[in-house]
């Protein structure tokens, strides 16, 4: 509450009027009130001068935001850019930057989601208590550890030089599974770790490739398990092996990143950028249960906390809305004008609304340009929000436990609603150069009269996560098929996050040869071993849960056709991991599920 309480006080909260810094039409007129006052005095500080017309560059616009006590994520800032860009009349205009106006539109949507958001942020405690008190149940052995060191091994030295001797300093328990020799006995010692952890600390580096361990994180994350993940951003050139990887290999690596961070800012999970402060963190988790949603960019993390909510939307309807109350078709609307478009984009209704909301437009002011229309759309919804957060403050504790009561009503209410969707199939994996949608897969299902969304663009671009994100969630079934001549790492990722969501899915997986040469890179010795590894990780996932996994696309399209239409389908399962057994022989995982199926036969 007190967090809220100084937010809404930091951004417009305080009851005074303020007057406009400027009255005339030669100079544009961009405050309007406290909260726009508020959000010039971050602009002009990340700026570095009382021009208000400088842009702002990317590299300000976070630490610009946080000066009024809203974080944005990596993936917000990216839309803000694109909206904004979309959203000018020229090209030459389109380099990325925001303009003052466009910048507090993007404060109206996330200060509004910051508030919509807050009622479920205890929650999170509350849940991770039962997740605890869970795991504790669960595991049969003797010795418990709090915390399962997970992520990146050798070379890496990042667990004895910078996380154990945190936790041994805090007094946390923790389970190390680097050793100088590994043997078969360590699995069950590992899984007994990971069913007691009452946390899971990850490092992703960037002396790795770490596929598994991002297998691993999206898997464990999406399964509701309590991740502390860092990531280390790759250098421009990065030597793994003895071996400098190439662009292509290495902007597969860096996909899977990206789709790997977007699955965990959609779930309100922060990613950190520093080991050290991720160690403190996962401390007063473990310690104090904090919430893994509470840390931001004080803690050295991108936060996640308002990760949901979407920019974008105000800023498109205030373009929209300028130009059709611009009677003249120019780059300026009138008063009148304005005060129409307000009353529309903002829906107030007469001169009382004005007033009470502390919006002044100067008496001499004659016209608007787009950017001074954002300011004064940016005042007057701050306002209209802030004023009615007050009251709903201010109604007292009964109040604010009705209300959380309400939300966790709805969303309970939410909850049963059954999943509606407009297709059957979304068909996910190896994109690229590969043809088994167009060749195998498209033509059966199509002769089945089964309704798919093929995500295959011959240029694919970070643009693109929103929409296929949206497909993914309207698709009835999901098939993903990951061959042997592409990488994959990103479908790797996905695939083993809609495992752990209980998304219905089909994989067809198949391991890369030794040798093969894909998009021009050599994979040989190690890196084969490492996307395989990452491959035997999705498939062990899929035994797990019962999941079914094929070693060709067409057996695999036969499947989701016979499931799709209600009739039962023959589950392979065994043969892909027999497959994966031949290519990976010392695979502790697939040893283990051999040895299960040799003792049931």
């Amino acid at each position: 509450m007190a967090a809220l309480l100084s937010w809404v006080w930091t951004l417009g909260g305080s009851s005074r009027f303020v007057e406009p810094e400027s009255v005339t039409d030669d100079d544009e007129t961009l405050v309007y009130g406290q909260a726009t006052a508020n959000l010039m005095e971050a602009y002009r500080a990340k700026t570095g001068s009382s021009d208000a017309r400088r842009p702002l560059l990317v590299d300000d616009i976070v630490d610009a935001l946080k000066r009024i006590q809203i974080e944005p994520s990596r993936v917000q800032v990216r839309d803000m850019l694109r909206f904004a860009a979309e959203c000018r009349t020229t090209e030459s205009d389109r380099r990325k930057h925001l303009t003052f106006g466009e910048l507090c539109l993007f404060a109206v949507d996330l200060s509004a989601g910051l508030y919509d958001r807050y009622w479920t942020y205890g929650q999170k405690s509350t849940t991770f208590e039962e997740r605890k008190e869970r795991n504790r149940r669960r595991a049969s052995s003797s010795v418990k550890y709090q915390v399962f060191l997970g992520g990146s091994c050798n070379p890496t030295t990042w667990r004895q030089d910078i996380v154990i001797p945190i936790l041994k300093e805090e007094g946390v328990s923790f389970y190390n599974p680097q050793v100088e020799t590994w043997h078969p006995d360590l699995i069950e010692i590992e899984e007994k770790a990971k069913d007691a952890a009452e946390a899971f600390f990850f490092v992703i580096d960037n002396q790795t490739r770490a596929i598994a361990s991002m297998v691993e994180v999206a898997y464990l994350s999406a399964s509701g398990k309590p991740i502390i993940l860092t990531l280390i951003d790759y250098p421009e050139t990065i030597t793994i092996d003895g071996t400098v990887l190439e662009d292509g290999e290495l902007q597969d690596l860096v996909r899977g990143r990206i789709f790997l961070c977007s699955l965990m800012a959609h779930r309100g999970l922060p990613v950190f950028n520093d080991i050290a402060k991720a160690a403190r963190a996962c401390c007063q988790v473990i310690k104090h249960n904090v919430p893994i949603t509470s840390f931001g960019l004080k803690d050295g993390a991108q936060p996640a906390r308002m990760a949901g909510v979407s920019v974008g939307k105000t800023l498109v309807a205030a373009r929209e809305t300028f130009r059709h109350c611009s009677a003249s078709q120019t780059n300026f609307i009138s008063t009148i004008e304005a005060r129409l478009a307000l009353k529309s984009l903002c829906q107030v209704d007469d001169e009382d609304d004005w007033d009470c909301y502390y919006v002044r437009i100067p008496e001499k002011k004659s016209r608007f340009s787009f950017n001074e229309f954002c300011c004064l759309a940016a005042e007057t919804l701050l306002q209209k929000n802030n004023r009615n957060w007050f009251l709903t403050i201010t109604e007292g504790i009964s109040s604010s436990l009705a209300r959380l009561f309400n939300s966790l009503l709805k969303w309970l209410q939410r909850a049963e609603v059954r999943r509606e969707y407009s297709r059957d199939v979304f068909l996910g994996g190896s994109c690229g150069t590969t043809t088994w949608r167009k060749e195998t897969s498209i033509p059966m299902l199509q002769g089945h009269g089964i309704s798919f969304y093929n995500p295959q663009v011959e240029h694919w671009n970070v643009r693109f996560l929103p929409v296929e994100a949206q497909a993914k969630e309207s698709c009835r079934l999901l098939l993903y098929v990951i061959g042997s001549n592409s990488l994959s790492v990103a479908s790797l990722v996905e695939a083993a996050s809609f495992i752990g969501e209980g998304r219905s899915i089909v994989l067809c997986l198949n391991n890369i040869a030794d040798g093969t040469e894909i998009n021009g890179v050599l994979i040989a010795g190690r890196a084969a071993r490492d996307y395989n590894r990452g491959r035997s990780y999705t498939a062990q996932y899929a035994n797990q849960n019962n999941v079914s996994v094929f070693e060709s696309a067409r057996e695999a399209t036969q499947c989701v056709i016979a499931r799709v239409k209600g009739r039962p389908a023959v589950e392979r399962i065994d043969s892909a991991m027999k497959a994966m057994k031949r290519s990976i022989p010392s695979l502790p995982q697939i040893d283990e599920f051999q040895k299960q199926q040799q003792q049931q036969q």
